[in-house]
């Protein structure tokens, strides 16, 4: 009996031991998870520099949409919910808003400053005095474009708490975009010119084909350059392997051309609106293909800033915000 009894007590004792075992190694990988970033950006961020180069009106961050709003005459920053409930966060006009964990960073019309706020809109606090005209949050790191006495709009990267300030481009920039390890900016120099360079502003390089175009803005997409031209009706590609120059034909517009402000992507998906058809074309970068036509009023007024949010389309008529769906089953009026 004492035998066994001392058999029983000590295989209990194991098991105590291998479950207190189990248990630290579980604190310690939770910890060491709090602790260390997240290497995924998809995953603490849902901002879509496509929608940035219409200003950032709109954005989400996977339950909540944020858009700014007409109230009263004031331009306001509001919040929806999945249910459809509606809040203020800011008497101020608060645009390029990019969401990271619970963070809104945004440039303050008022002093062209960069803020950021909880998602509940308290704790509003500046993170740089510079005069910002463009934001874009990358590898939780801020992506400035802004401008200098000299009236050189210049390319920095900082901190999400604003420190860490580099200048990565000198240049005169007018317009940014990011693909995995890649920075493409355009200036102008008698003529539009892109060029590319690494995150960190090293071994910059010109794209010898944009100079013969004119080009008013750009996509890149899967090492290819997604552009419209100054009057062009259709997206044009730049291969940066051969510097070849195609015009995608199936995304002509019926009248006149492809205009700013009127034109949003998110990955390989770009929309765009033919004021001949009075619809919002979708085109698919993948096939280079038109996949649908959504229909918008005719009498009615569409306003520069078209901004995709997953599989929905926001945008502004008579400065009220509309959303679509994708597919044009769903619309509703935000406000």
């Amino acid at each position: 009996m004492f035998h066994k009894a001392f058999y029983n007590n000590t295989v209990l004792i194991r098991v105590i031991v291998i479950i207190a075992i189990s248990i630290c190694c579980l604190l310690f990988i939770m910890a060491m998870s709090k602790d260390s970033p997240t290497v995924n950006n998809e995953q603490k961020t849902r901002n879509n520099i496509g929608n940035l180069i219409n200003s950032g009106f709109v954005t989400y961050d996977g339950s909540n949409t944020y858009y700014l709003s007409v109230k009263d005459g004031r331009i306001v920053l509001a919040k929806m919910d999945h249910e459809g409930v509606k809040s203020i966060l800011s008497e101020n006009m608060c645009y390029y808003l990019n969401i990271v964990d619970n963070y809104i960073y945004y440039i303050d019309s008022a002093d062209q400053n960069i803020y950021k706020m909880d998602t509940d809109g308290n704790n509003n606090m500046k993170i740089s005095d510079l005069k910002a005209e463009f934001l874009y949050e990358y590898r939780e790191l801020l992506y400035v474009i802004a401008s200098t006495e000299d009236s050189t709009n210049k390319l920095y990267s900082m901190n999400l708490d604003g420190t860490d300030l580099k200048v990565l481009s000198e240049d005169k920039i007018y317009q940014v975009n990011i693909e995995e390890e890649t920075i493409y900016y355009k200036t102008y120099k008698e003529r539009s010119i892109l060029y590319k360079m690494n995150l960190d502003g090293l071994n910059k390089s010109e794209i010898e084909c944009a100079q013969e175009d004119r080009i008013v803005l750009f996509h890149v997409y899967k090492g290819n350059i997604y552009y419209i031209g100054d009057d062009a009706p259709e997206i044009r590609k730049i291969n940066i392997l051969d510097n070849s120059i195609t015009k995608l034909e199936s995304s002509t517009v019926k009248n006149g051309s492809i205009l700013p402000g009127y034109i949003a992507w998110q990955d390989n998906i770009m929309i765009y609106c033919d004021i001949g058809t009075f619809a919002f074309k979708q085109f698919d970068l993948d096939t280079e293909e038109l996949l649908t036509e959504l229909k918008y009023a005719k009498k009615t007024s569409i306003s520069p800033g078209f901004y995709i949010v997953d599989d929905r389309l926001f945008y502004y008529q008579n400065d009220i915000l509309y959303m679509t769906t994708l597919d044009g089953k769903t619309k509703k009026k935000i406000g």
